[in-house]
């Protein structure tokens, strides 16, 4: 499978959580729960470089490839620790965990269209 099906693959997992929330394991965050969503032909290292990629690339990153979403107030790593509802859209570090995912959706939406052959 090379890297346009695996962004592919990605893009899938992501509209899925996007479209459709309450599917979503409130208490973790992007990786987790999109990585249980690529179906099993999917490259774990692979997925997983595909994503932190995107981190890298959102405007918000926070420079944690493990807690990219940013909390005023708090580390990176202590804000998601803290947080029990990570998709709770009522709370600043909810938003922006929704953006980071429509970030996502947004790029991988661009780059399937394209080449693809970026990471």
């Amino acid at each position: 499978m090379n890297l346009i099906q695996q962004k592919q693959l990605a893009l899938s997992a992501l509209i899925k959580m996007r479209d459709k929330p309450r599917i979503l394991d409130r208490y973790a965050g992007i990786c987790s729960n999109m990585i249980v969503r690529v179906p099993d032909e999917a490259d774990y290292l692979i997925q997983v470089q595909i994503q932190r990629n995107l981190f890298k690339r959102w405007p918000e990153y926070t420079g944690r490839k493990d807690f990219p979403v940013p909390c005023e107030g708090l580390k990176p790593a202590r804000a998601y620790k803290k947080t029990e509802d990570k998709w709770d859209s009522d709370t600043a570090y909810g938003q922006a965990r929704w953006r980071l995912l429509a970030f996502m959706i947004a790029e991988l939406t661009r780059d399937t269209q394209t080449s693809g052959e970026k990471t």
